[in-house]
């Protein structure tokens, strides 16, 4: 058999084609394959890297094969080779890899080192990112593509995973710092920092190098000198780390874990960081809270697409000359020049009038689409409160259920009744304000009125995708087609205009909401 040579580097190809010989003869037909990831697939590889290997088998793995494998795996860390004691290797069956089961996650695992054995190790969310790696960039030692074994992981789920590894991997250190003592250690967590930050903006995963060039670009000046002393020390395993460099990679974790806070995106924390300071500021003793609703409620956020809904309770009504000072501070927002600036969109609302619906309260200071304005709260607001409610995420203050009364089912269907009757349905006699918004607002229309069938025949809001997916199944073709187009559209994948569909969707709405305007109006 000839050896394979998967990498540049004959000494690693020789411990890999041993390790490819012996679990072929353990695994047998078992064997679907075996890949590279890590930093070999990743970029950034150098005598101090792990070797990550991914065994992907048909099944689990009985009890006489893993005991083979680990009596194999000992006599490998014997061998002559300081590779031999670099191996990390998983052995995956094909349906876990398949995609990320928390149900299905304890697998035979082998780690680096002269004294580690096999052992059944669980495999959590960062095995989502190595799955990432894996499918997009893994280096078949033999086996099929792994794209045909690995579903595609979106930049969310790599988002996701990384707000849900963090404090697991950063709270063990910065609760005992010694730790990090040596230098190739802490270093190693600066320029996986760097790499973190860099997935959590962008929902995409780059060699750790890479990242730490992108961040002494992008961060504050105060990482820089940090990060370029991270980049030789990692060559440097063995030498005592500087007290400075600890306590600065402290202070990195630290604010490395405030990035994931309140939502998984850096940039939206920013603004939300910079509008909840403000606002607190302006109010004073007046401010009593601030939610997120919405899309980053919902877990439907999109950064292509998406708004940053959030809502501010007040003590009272607030003074001329306190809504003033709000639009001047949101206009200053606006000039700044943040990527979210313009997609803030909120309300600054009395207790009394979120407590329960009132269309006669008082009006309100608003911010939608770049426009500052007082406005009273239409139907939409039983519906916004709901989600609020019971799904609002906290920036600062009490529970919102400690806020706002328990809105029921029909009081969530006789709002969108009110908000099709006072917006969608007026389009289908004028529909120039949809026309001239072209395929995304169509999009947005047909999107909208899957949701608003759903919470129809439900009486609940549903996300999105949740609503998308709902709709295709219940109503079949033709829509099920245009919902598609329309998805395609949201996502800009289709600029093709489908306004008259659109509107067919609508009308197809309005003769479905008939006989949930008789059951309103009977109550």
């Amino acid at each position: 058999m000839k050896t394979p040579s998967p990498t540049s580097y004959p000494a690693v190809n020789e411990i890999l084609h041993l390790l490819l010989t012996h679990v072929q003869e353990i695994l047998g037909n078992q064997l679907i394959g075996m890949y590279l990831h890590g930093s070999l697939a990743n970029g950034g590889f150098d005598e101090h890297s792990d070797i990550d290997v991914t065994v992907v088998t048909s099944e689990e793995i009985s009890t006489a094969a893993f005991s083979a494998l680990k009596h194999m795996h000992d006599q490998i860390t014997k061998i002559d080779s300081p590779w031999a004691i670099q191996l990390e290797v998983s052995y995956i069956p094909q349906r876990a890899l398949r995609r990320f089961d928390r149900a299905n996650k304890l697998h035979p695992h082998m780690d680096r080192g002269s004294d580690e054995a096999l052992y059944m190790m669980a495999h959590e969310n960062d095995w989502i990112i190595q799955r990432h790696i894996l499918r997009e960039r893994g280096i078949p030692v033999i086996g099929p593509d792994p794209k045909t074994l690995i579903d595609p992981v979106s930049p969310d789920d790599l988002r996701q995973a990384i707000v849900d590894v963090l404090p697991l991997w950063l709270d063990p250190i910065l609760n005992n710092p010694s730790e990090i003592n040596r230098r190739g250690y802490q270093s190693f967590f600066v320029l996986s920092l760097c790499r973190m930050l860099y997935t959590l903006k962008h929902g995409e995963i780059i060699s750790k190098h890479a990242a730490a060039e992108w961040a002494k670009e992008n961060l504050d000046a105060r990482w820089q000198s940090l990060i370029e002393r991270a980049l030789p020390g990692r060559q440097h395993p063995n030498l005592d780390a500087q007290p400075e460099d600890i306590h600065a990679t402290l202070d990195m974790m630290r604010y490395v874990l405030g990035q994931v806070k309140p939502t998984r995106y850096p940039d939206v924390n920013e603004i939300l960081n910079l509008l909840l300071s403000n606002a607190k500021e302006i109010l004073g003793d007046q401010f009593i809270g601030m939610y997120l609703y919405g899309s980053l409620s919902g877990g439907d956020f999109s950064p292509e697409s998406s708004d940053i809904d959030f809502l501010v309770i007040t003590t009272n009504t607030l003074s001329d000359k306190t809504i003033s000072e709000l639009e001047a501070m949101h206009k200053q927002i606006w000039a700044s020049g943040m990527k979210w600036a313009s997609k803030l969109e909120g309300s600054y609302v009395p207790k009394e009038l979120i407590r329960r619906h009132d269309p006669d309260g008082t009006p309100c200071p608003t911010v939608n689409e770049g426009a500052f304005f007082v406005d009273k709260r239409g139907s939409d607001w039983i519906i916004q409160r709901h989600i609020v409610r019971e799904h609002g995420v906290v920036l600062a203050g009490p529970d919102p259920k400690t806020l706002i009364d328990p809105v029921t089912a029909d009081d969530i269907r006789g709002a969108v009744l009110g908000i099709l009757r006072e917006w969608w349905f007026p389009m289908l006699a004028d529909p120039s304000w949809l026309r001239d918004h072209g395929s995304e607002y169509h999009a947005f229309a047909v999107i909208t009125m899957c949701r608003v069938l759903h919470t129809l025949e439900h009486g609940t809001i549903l996300s999105k995708p949740k609503a998308i997916q709902w709709a295709r199944e219940k109503l079949g073709n033709p829509w099920r087609q245009l919902i598609d187009k329309a998805v395609a559209a949201a996502q800009h994948e289709n600029k093709d205009d489908f306004l008259e569909e659109a509107l067919d969707f609508i009308r197809f709405t309005r003769e479905q909401t008939k006989k949930f305007e008789m059951t309103t109006c009977e109550k």
